[in-house]
């Protein structure tokens, strides 16, 4: 394992990666199985290196040393995202107006399409910067598993989204609405509030907020996307094959099967 790691750590499993860390930590045991068992109780690289010491101690085998060892590393990473978010040049969100710069600043020269994604704490903070770039002028692909793993470590409590529109125009399209609804969901998923969605164009100055839309539009994908209103969607359309009246009700309560 050590061999493989020096050849090239990016081509470790999550597990791998454990494994590796926790050798040192705890030399005389098999630290295969622990390195499972931290990835099974806290989901992901992300949430094993976000817990806290308690967290840690409560799965089987993994005692102080190696608590202290992943609570170093840990920490090793918030320092990091830290240094990195320091040179942003945006420190706190106010507003749109108050961080109008700023949000121009981030899509500075671009010609192809950014998304940008500010985590914050509760005052407001800026915690980390995730960008995604496109590969093509007027389409982004991002990749929500990043945005998971840093809400897992840093566990912010706001989230304000960003995105350019290369062509000049800053009216949300269909698409732009998809995306923050899924957003959403990603927040609500993480106990996390989403406070703003801006796009921008650079090129002809023009900047829209849908926070701040005169027809509500933020708060209206928000409401859509709340879980009550997804469940009573749900309910509605659920189990129209005349053979059940009450589908629902017979399985809302998370029961699997093909009965």
């Amino acid at each position: 394992m050590l061999d493989k790691a020096v050849r090239g750590a990016d081509n470790l499993a999550d597990h791998e990666i454990l494994e590796v860390i926790l050798y040192y930590a705890l030399p005389r045991i098999d630290v295969n199985p622990l390195a499972h068992s931290l990835l099974t109780r806290f989901g992901s690289l992300a949430g094993v290196f976000g817990a806290t010491e308690q967290q840690l101690l409560s799965v089987k085998g993994i005692g102080k040393r190696g608590a202290a060892e992943i609570l170093a590393i840990g920490s090793v990473v918030k320092r990091i995202s830290a240094k990195e978010k320091s040179a942003v040049g945006l420190k706190r969100w106010q507003s749109l107006d108050a961080n109008r710069a700023d949000v121009f600043k981030m899509f500075e020269g671009m010609i192809e399409e950014r998304f940008v994604v500010l985590l914050l704490n509760n005052r407001f903070e800026l915690l980390n910067k995730i960008t995604f770039d496109g590969n093509r002028g007027d389409r982004v692909q991002i990749d929500p598993s990043e945005i998971i793993a840093s809400v897992s470590l840093l566990k912010p409590r706001f989230m304000v989204a960003a995105h350019n529109h290369p062509s000049g125009s800053v009216t949300p399209s269909a698409a732009d609405d998809f995306a923050t609804a899924k957003l959403n969901l990603l927040c609500i998923a993480h106990d996390v509030e989403l406070i703003e969605h801006i796009i921008v164009s650079p090129s002809s100055g023009k900047i829209y907020s849908y926070h701040n839309d005169e027809n509500g539009r933020l708060e209206k994908i928000k409401n859509q996307t709340r879980l009550d209103n997804i469940l009573d969607k749900f309910q509605e359309n659920f189990g129209n094959d005349g053979n059940e009246k009450n589908n629902y009700d017979k399985y809302k309560n998370f029961r699997f099967g093909d009965e």
